[in-house]
């Protein structure tokens, strides 16, 4: 096979790149990640250059063109690009070499370029300007995601916080989301443990002078530090302030026109700026207290602790992640700041605690850390065909009334070049556009039917000549609607067995596991989740959620921090599992129980089913699996893939899926396992045993490639 050729990406700078702020810091980065992931990168300029801060150095690397729209006439006069404008010009630069991707920074860009049905599909936002919280997902603004979301096969996220937002608010971006956050470049080199120096103590800010930026409560801090016995200096490395409130604008000037203590550097390159930086003893990321909630981390503190030095920020989500709740410089107020900065100053292990624990948070940062990631996804939106394409485009058509199992897989199949793929998406098993479907009959060279059933049989009935059809069921069961498939796909040699005693046809049955993007499912868990036990999935009664009630319920009457979340649509929501006597009786029962016991009113939580699993499993120390047959659905793998243990029912098959370590008789043989693991302290351990075999039995890449052959008939 051939190799991938390099990418072609354009880039649209968000602000001006001679001024020293994070939007430009953002700009540099992207161009240089890219870069570094083997792209060729152009760069169109928001504004006018009126210095080389930044574009000389990205000038001079091989591969990287700057676009100067305001030089070359493509805007009138000198002010920054508005959006329609930006819009314009990047649509024009592409339209003349058309690039791979589309990188802008921001929704209202990135609004805008979604509507444009020629640049759909390349489009790659990096979404820094999210709502801080799931109240801020107004109707308008989730709808301008969800477009932005339905264009872009990649979303760029600052934060676990900002993508888990997104993804719980916005299902469309499930699967898309790409974690890149700020990132300190030029890389630094390593700076030896620190000591506080007290002769004064001094402060530095990088950065732009602007709202938000709690810049007259900064100068202040010399004069009252001072007063508490630490002499100390402010170093402001950043351009003039410039903001649209003039008042605002003229109360800073004032404050730092009349404070003492204050060395004003100016505007200067990032690299320079790290330079002066360095001889500081504490770098300021300190936010007025409105940005308290904000999913993003600050951009400066990967570049501080980089370089060693500690860094007085805001208590946020996203820096607690980083830093630890315990951490000692984060401040609110004017008085947090002084005192923080007090006690880093008089007492040497709080400073070395904070300079560590900063330097440690940083060594996830870098511009080879920031390169991986988009180099990863760059493959995965621009899979490499493993298997030789034809002279025409191979036509397949996925059809299905539920394809979010195969979502991962049917992206990549669209995404390989050789390859037309159109959905054939029908609400309910039995009802679909008939028209449409058999219009794409007509037209397919091979249709995928996502389960057995109405679906599978009305396309076997309607096949043309030399067309392929492929099913994959969801249950196995006896019946002719597979039979005349061509190829019936079942997860794991012991299903392959079960469809042989069924008559499916042995010979035309293949296995390929259910995919388990670990890549996306690889999150940091949440504080508690080993306490935490979920099942993904509770109807029909086959499922047995009364089993796992047995389980929390034993591990409550130990501890009751022991908590089962269950994720799954209620018996009484499907009318299928609801009009069966039998199973509306086993779950009257059951939740009578769940009722009735104090222990498990309190300890069993159930969650609505949706598409951000990665987000629920944050949650989530161990996945139960507790059904009475070996099912299709790959929730317990997603689960250890999540970095949960898991905790899986002895039944036939089973041991054809997971190891043995994770098997278990009973009820009570799982509550001992999970107990045994807790308390002897081998989470961590087990789960990531789990997870690295979750990912070599089922991991995306490969299933896909097994997926490519199978449509391909190779």
């Amino acid at each position: 096979m051939r190799a991938a050729r390099p990418r072609r990406a354009l880039v649209h700078a968000a602000a001006p790149l001679d001024r020293t702020g994070g939007a430009s810091a953002w700009a540099e980065t992207a161009v240089r990640a890219l870069h570094a992931a083997d792209c060729h990168v152009t760069l169109v300029l928001a504004a006018p250059a009126r210095t080389g801060r930044l574009v000389d150095a990205l000038t001079a690397l091989d591969g990287v063109t700057v676009r100067h729209p305001h030089a070359e006439g493509l805007v009138e006069g000198d002010a920054p690009l508005t959006v329609a404008a930006a819009h314009r010009v990047l649509a024009r630069i592409d339209g003349d070499h058309p690039h791979d991707l589309l990188l802008v920074r921001g929704r209202a860009v990135a609004a805008a370029l979604a509507d444009d049905g020629a640049l759909r599909g390349r489009l790659w936002p990096y979404l820094a300007d999210l709502p801080w919280n799931l109240d801020g997902f107004t109707p308008r603004v989730q709808g301008e995601l969800r477009r932005i979301a339905r264009a872009a096969p990649v979303l760029l996220c600052p934060s676990e916080d900002a993508r888990c937002l997104l993804e719980q608010a916005v299902p469309d971006a499930c699967g898309k989301t790409v974690l890149l956050p700020p990132t300190a470049v030029p890389p630094v080199p390593d700076a030896p443990p620190r000591t506080v120096a007290l002769s004064p103590l001094r402060l530095v800010h990088t950065g732009r002078l602007a709202a938000g930026r709690n810049v007259p409560e900064m100068a202040r801090l010399p004069a009252r530090l001072a007063a508490e016995d630490v002499p100390a200096e402010l170093h402001l490395v950043g351009d003039a302030f410039e903001d649209d409130d003039a008042e605002l604008a003229d109360r800073v000037r004032r404050a730092l026109d009349h404070a003492s203590g204050v060395v004003r550097y100016g505007g200067h390159a990032r690299d320079a700026a790290l330079t002066l930086a360095a001889d500081a003893d504490v770098g300021l990321a300190w936010r007025a207290p409105d940005r308290a909630a904000d999913p993003e981390p600050s951009a400066t503190l990967p570049e501080f602790g980089a370089l060693g030095l500690p860094v007085l920020l805001n208590r946020t989500p996203a820096h607690e992640a980083l830093l630890g709740a315990d951490y000692p410089l984060f401040a609110a107020t004017e008085d947090d700041a002084v005192s923080a900065l007090r006690r880093a100053a008089r007492e040497p292990a709080v400073y070395a605690l904070a300079a560590a624990r900063c330097r440690a948070a940083a060594a996830d940062f870098g511009l080879d850390r920031a390169a991986d990631r988009l180099r990863t996804a760059l493959a995965k939106a621009f899979p490499v065909p493993t298997v030789p394409q034809s002279a025409r485009a191979l036509r397949l058509v996925v059809a299905g009334h539920d394809l979010a199992a195969f979502a991962p897989v049917l992206r990549h199949l669209a995404a390989l070049p050789g390859v037309e793929v159109r959905v054939d998406r029908w609400p309910s098993p039995t009802a679909h556009d008939e028209q449409r479907s058999a219009d794409l009959v007509a037209w397919a060279d091979v249709v995928v039917c996502e389960r057995s059933g109405p679906t599978a049989a009305w396309y076997a009935r309607r096949r043309r000549a030399r067309q392929r059809i492929i099913v994959r069921p969801r249950r196995l069961e006896p019946g002719g609607d597979v039979v005349a498939a061509d190829r019936v796909v079942v997860p794991g040699p012991h299903h392959a067995a079960r469809a042989a005693a069924t008559g499916w046809p042995a010979a035309r049955t293949v296995v390929i596991p259910e995919a388990v993007d670990a890549a996306d499912l690889d999150r940091p868990k949440l504080p508690g989740a080993e306490y935490h036990l979920g099942l993904i999935g509770a109807i029909p009664s086959g499922e047995r959620l009364d089993l796992a009630a047995d389980v929390v319920e034993e591990l409550r009457r130990r501890d009751p921090r022991y908590t089962l979340f269950v994720r799954t649509r209620l018996p009484w929501e499907d009318p299928r599992v609801w009009a069966r006597p039998d199973e509306r009786a086993h779950y009257e029962l059951l939740f009578r129980r769940l009722a009735a016991s104090p222990s498990l009113a309190d300890g069993v939580v159930f969650d609505e089913p949706g598409r951000d699993t990665a987000v629920w499993l944050r949650r989530v120390g161990f996945v139960l699996s507790t059904a009475d047959a070996e099912d299709v659905r790959a929730a317990p793998l997603a689960g250890m893939a999540s970095g949960a243990v898991a905790v899986v029912r002895d039944r036939p098959g089973a041991d054809t899926v997971y190891d043995r370590r994770w098997i278990h008789r009973d009820a009570g043989e799982m509550a001992d396992a999970i107990e045994v693991i807790v308390n002897g302290g081998r989470w961590e351990q087990e789960r990531r045993i789990g997870a690295a075999q979750a990912r070599d039995a089922r991991g995306l890449p490969e299933v896909c490639a097994a997926w490519e052959e199978l449509v391909r008939g190779a």
